[in-house]
Formats: C-alpha cells, structure tokens, sequence
C-alpha cells in the first residue's frame, strides 16, 4: 500500500495543522518574559493558527501583488510583531515566498502561487542566531580534535558576549 502525503493547503503543512511552530515548539518571541507568555498563550489558544490561516488567506487575495508587514498590519489590525511574525514564520515554513523585490521599504510576500518569475530572498536566521550556530559549530571541532582547552575559551569568550 502507498501512502500520499496530503496537500499543503491554508489548513494544514504537510499533513500537520495550524499552527506552524517552527521555534522549539513555539511561535517564536522578541526575548523578552512578556513576549514570551504572549507568544506561548497565543500558540496555546489559537490565536497563532488563525492569524497564520487569515495570513495565508490575505496573501491568496492580494495575488501578485502581496503584502508587506505593513499592509498585513493594516488590514488585521495585529501590531509589527504580529505581522512579521505571522509572515516570517510561514516563509520560514515553505508555505509563503518572500520577494527580493521591496514595497515602501518593506519585503513584500507572495503565495506560492503568485510567485512567477520574481527573485526570491531565501529565508535566513537572525544574526545572532547565526551567530551562536557558528560558534557552535567551531566548539564541536574543537571537542572533537580534543582541544578542550581551545573549546572552554569560546564557551567563556561567547558567554561575555550575552551578558
């Protein structure tokens, strides 16, 4: 027997519903506790799932054309955190397209339909977030080249740089 995976469609990624919660289980947040609690209680009570459906829905209607967070914004009524939230989290799902092309100095995203030929701008992590995966990436050579020594100076050399 063969089994299909279902499509992607505005309810659910790959057979998975909404919400997409691509952050350790979460929405992801700004860092701080309140954001935090926001976030975890919005993922929670739906409230992440239908902004993530209403999203998609929106880019569906605008076509070709898109939306910027802005727009998003002013269309929901959600605050920038919302907006580009809802819209990172998608594109970093695979279910959205984010254009290299900008609109009143903003991205401007597109649905998987409404791409056609445009250049894309592929979805990248914050800096420090690349910044904590390369130096984690350089202490997994250096513990297993043996330079323990080496490995406990990034460790304190990287722990002064959050604090």
């Amino acid at each position: 027997m063969t089994t299909h995976e279902p499509p992607r469609t505005l309810f659910n990624v790959a057979g998975e519903p909404l919400p997409v919660l691509p952050y350790n289980g979460t929405s992801g947040w700004s860092g701080s506790d309140t954001s935090e609690d926001r976030a975890r209680r919005a993922d929670q009570d739906g409230t992440t799932g239908r902004r993530q459906r209403q999203t998609l829905m929106l880019l569906n209607f605008a076509g070709h054309a898109g939306l910027t967070w802005k727009e998003l914004s002013d269309l929901t009524g959600a605050h920038h955190g919302s907006a580009s939230g809802a819209l990172s989290v998608l594109h970093k799902a695979g279910l959205i397209a984010r254009l290299k092309a900008r609109r009143n100095r903003c991205a401007v995203y597109v649905g998987l339909d409404h791409v056609d030929d445009r250049d894309l701008a592929p979805y990248r992590t914050n800096a420090g977030t690349r910044t904590l995966l390369e130096t984690l990436d350089r202490l997994e050579d250096l513990l297993v080249a043996g330079d323990h020594r080496q490995a406990i100076i990034e460790v304190r050399t990287l722990r002064r740089s959050w604090q």
